[in-house]
């Protein structure tokens, strides 16, 4: 058992407290039965380690107790005695079928889905375009965006009724002839606040924007298309498997340029719709041979089949960092056997997984996939002296063990590539243990064939080919067979790394600010409440090393550049049998021939996808808000009188009508949500 928390500092109140509220064991009445984190990870290890898992028992505990974090639902719900709510963060909904019958029943799946606790994931490029005939009704299809709002409506009731916040995606195959209106159906007022937009482009597609050619806006043949139509054979997501083609009707050719510049002005100015690389997301998933992918998770780290389950959890990177006389060192040691037991604890979790559907369950029980992934990258680079820039860095080759002074030799890039090369290799060697004793029934590899397909993928070969896996380990597994079918992804972990890391950066981002107002939406308030707090990084140098000057590593997000961001997603991306969930934070000052080159570089640095932010005052109000930028915005407020004052947007005011105090940028945000 667990005696007390891994902290190197005390723990921020407002840390605390959001714990408490997220993730602290409650009794019917709502009364807290756990008070700090580490008796939440006793009652998870204790769930996690039944039969036939309970040989692994000790060193389960050995990592809760050190750096490993499960994600979120996990930690809620794993072994409480007064729930029956999921385990499992996110999901992907069934293939939406283009009537109305399968609309509704994927509408009914995505209810119950949601009110379990797990997010969920849509295309919506299957159905039919604006305008299209519907057989036998004498009458015109309304279009994906108008039945994406009556999903969008499902995940606000679902909400409304209390739990968690719902979160939903929805993507999109760009060629679908209602592009423009997915590009920008969120300009309308309040429309699809609670689903993420991402467009899905292949090869082919930014081939022909960077040539500046043609392409076609295409559907699949329906029984009822106007006499004349044009058909021509297409592969398209969601309707037939990945490679394989069917017969689709054009309804409009036109520059590639101009859908690209339609999605990137949209997301110059909004931040969405995020950019999906469909051939890279299919390509490179290490079971393409029994599955297609045509969407992810809401946050984007796991790109999923029909029905598909994410099964998440993060190594938290500072917990490994030991205090030297003169600065830190890396425990890769501890690292690589915390790695592979919280693969032992998520495998756990697959026959846990209380799932709302029984297609969620037979999917997750036949290929098991796991996603464990890193947090606190950011700030274990800034206490290590290291740079975030791993663009002008080459790969020094494997480093040793022993991480000590703060050394400008040890460079950023084998760092993080010796982090990713643990995540593998440590994951696949699980993987071989579980499969040697642990047998199912259902699973996929249960066919040896299927062992010789997943090592025959481009994933696989090109890990090989780098020499980032322990060939030793394949020749294992070809023997042993395999217990699950994915092991990596890298999630944002936002409320773990606040909660659960005593304010760790998130995921492999930067650190935002190290000081910032951090915006929580609270039980009973109207408002947003706002809090300052400091980073991990900040508090934790000043405890160790009071009389030192903070180290010019100290970086914040905006001091990274864009290139920068990518070069790190790119870095990571290769070891990611799934995907990583990373924002890229652009400057407002960033121009938007600038920008664009942004998605470009992300495409051609292997990236699985591409997602950018832009603080834009009139569109937004994030979670994280520097102080800085709020002091240098105005806002004008209308009183019911009509009278109009100009405010500066980090002012306090007392709202007499709700009975609350907030700042200016937060009763904006409330202001524009109510109406």
């Amino acid at each position: 058992m667990i005696e007390s928390d891994n902290n190197s500092i005390p723990i921020l109140p407002f840390c605390l407290e959001g714990y408490r509220t997220k993730y602290a064991l409650k009794d019917p009445l709502g009364n807290l039965i756990e008070q700090y984190p580490y008796q939440t990870l006793n009652r998870v290890g204790e769930a996690l380690s039944q039969e036939p898992y309970s040989k692994y028992k000790d060193i389960i505990f050995r990592a809760l107790s050190r750096g490993g974090v499960p994600a979120g639902r996990i930690l809620a719900n794993a072994g409480s005695p007064y729930k029956r709510a999921s385990l499992i963060n996110c999901t992907v909904s069934r293939g939406i079928e283009d009537s109305m019958e399968g609309i509704f029943t994927a509408v009914k799946e995505a209810a119950m889905t949601l009110s379990s606790g797990s997010g969920i994931g849509y295309c919506f490029s299957t159905l039919r375009p604006k305008n299209a005939p519907v057989s036998g009704v004498g009458a015109f299809s309304s279009g994906p965006i108008s039945f994406m709002k009556v999903f969008d409506s499902t995940c606000r009731t679902v909400f409304a009724g209390g739990g968690r916040r719902g979160a939903q995606m929805g993507t999109f195959w760009v060629y679908h002839p209602d592009i423009f209106d997915f590009v920008t159906a969120k300009k309308e007022e309040g429309a699809l606040r609670n689903m993420n937009l991402s467009v899905m482009v292949d090869e082919e597609f930014m081939e022909r924007v960077k040539n500046d050619e043609n392409v076609d806006l295409v559907f699949p043949e329906l029984s009822n298309d106007p006499p004349g139509s044009i058909y021509v054979e297409r592969h398209f997501p969601g309707v037939c498997k990945y490679k394989e083609k069917t017969k689709v009707r054009i309804y409009k050719t036109i520059r590639a340029r101009e859908i690209w510049d339609a999605i990137m002005r949209n997301t110059y100015d909004n931040s969405e719709p995020g950019v999906l690389f469909y051939d890279r997301m299919n390509d490179m998933n290490p079971l393409n041979f029994a599955e297609s992918l045509f969407a992810t998770n809401p946050c984007g780290e796991q790109v999923l089949p029909p029905f598909g389950a994410c099964n998440l959890g993060s190594m938290n990177l500072t917990s490994y960092l030991e205090t030297v006389s003169d600065g830190y060192r890396f425990d890769f040691n501890a690292f690589r056997e915390d790695v592979y037991a919280m693969h032992i604890l998520l495998d756990a979790v697959c026959d846990q997984a209380q799932l709302a559907l029984p297609q969620q369950t037979e999917e997750i029980l036949s290929k098991r996939r796991h996603g464990l992934g890193i947090m606190g990258l950011g700030s274990t680079l800034a206490l290590m002296g290291l740079p975030y820039d791993v663009a002008y860095y080459g790969n020094l080759g494997v480093l040793p063990d022993y991480y000590g002074k703060w050394n400008a030799e040890i460079m950023s890039m084998s760092f993080c590539e010796e982090i990713g090369k643990v995540l593998v290799n440590e994951g696949l060697r699980a993987n071989i243990e579980l499969a040697k004793n642990i047998k199912s029934d259902v699973s996929i590899f249960n066919d040896k064939k299927n062992v010789e397909r997943f090592f025959d993928t481009h994933y696989w070969k090109y890990l090989a080919w780098l020499g980032y896996v322990d060939r030793s380990l394949i020749d294992e597994a070809m023997k042993t067979g395999l217990r699950f079918s994915h092991a990596t992804a890298i999630a944002p972990t936002g409320t773990i790394a606040l909660y659960m890391g005593n304010n760790v950066s998130n995921g492999i981002e930067p650190t935002f600010r190290h000081e910032y107002i951090r915006n929580v939406k609270v039980a009973n308030r109207k408002t947003l409440k706002d809090t300052l707090v400091s980073s991990y990084e900040i508090r934790r140098f000043r405890h160790d090393f009071p009389d030192k000057k903070i180290p010019d590593s100290f970086k914040e997000s905006h001091e990274i550049s864009p290139r920068q961001h990518i070069e790190m997603q790119g870095l990571f991306q290769k070891f990611m049998d799934s995907s990583i969930s990373k924002t890229i934070n652009v400057p407002s000052s960033l121009s938007y021939e600038e920008f664009k080159n942004v998605y470009q570089e992300a495409y051609e640095n292997g990236c699985k996808g591409c997602t950018t932010f832009r603080y834009n005052p009139d569109i937004f109000h994030g979670v994280l808000i520097d102080p800085k930028d709020l002091e240098k915005t105005s806002y004008v407020i209308k009183t019911k009188g009509g009278k109009e004052y100009v405010l500066n947007g980090a002012s306090r005011l007392y709202l007499s009508d709700i009975d609350e105090e907030t700042i200016v940028a937060n009763l904006v945000a409330y202001l524009r949500h109510e109406t």
